[in-house]
């Protein structure tokens, strides 16, 4: 177990309760070819767009294609829906547009890194919405609401323990 974490005052809070947990630092800056892996990557989903506010979730697909977990854990789930899809495109499509040449729309382009992530992400959401709190949100506090998402990602994550000897 280890965690990633900038901010001095919630990196101590993070080492009080785990004192054997590393912190790896900057998370744009961590080589994760020589990071623990890990079962679960949680974190705050801000910056979703290279080059856009903090560019922090291009760093997390990072961490996620090096050390693929078994889970990731998100927040900010309304600004990940609505994200640039980066589903790929039809190879007659592809073809069609290069065949029109300059008349035949945006050029074709598939990021596959960014993709995989993405397949990651929608997994886990296919699985967080068996629970009917979670699809329907009638929860009245927003709290309730991430305190049963978060509930779902830790029951899901010790009943795949369960499977492992």
């Amino acid at each position: 177990m280890w965690f990633s974490e900038i901010n001095e005052p919630v990196a101590r809070v993070f080492a009080q309760h785990w004192p054997d947990a590393p912190n790896l630092g900057d998370i744009t800056t961590i080589d994760w070819s020589s990071a623990e892996p890990v079962d679960i990557i949680c974190g705050k989903m801000a910056g979703l767009t290279p080059g856009t506010r903090s560019g922090l979730w291009a760093h997390m697909a990072t961490a996620i294609d090096a050390l693929h977990p078994e889970w990731v854990v998100i927040e900010n789930v309304r600004g990940l829906l609505s994200a640039q899809a980066v589903i790929p495109d039809k190879r007659d499509q592809i073809a069609a547009r290069k065949r029109r040449g300059s008349r035949g729309g945006r050029p074709p382009g598939f990021d596959g890194d960014a993709y995989r992530g993405r397949n990651v992400i929608e997994r886990f959401f296919a699985l967080a919405k068996q629970w009917r709190g979670i699809a329907t949100r009638f929860d009245k506090l927003a709290i309730t609401y991430r305190a049963g998402v978060t509930l779902c990602a830790i029951l899901t994550w010790v009943r795949l323990l369960g499977d492992t000897p």
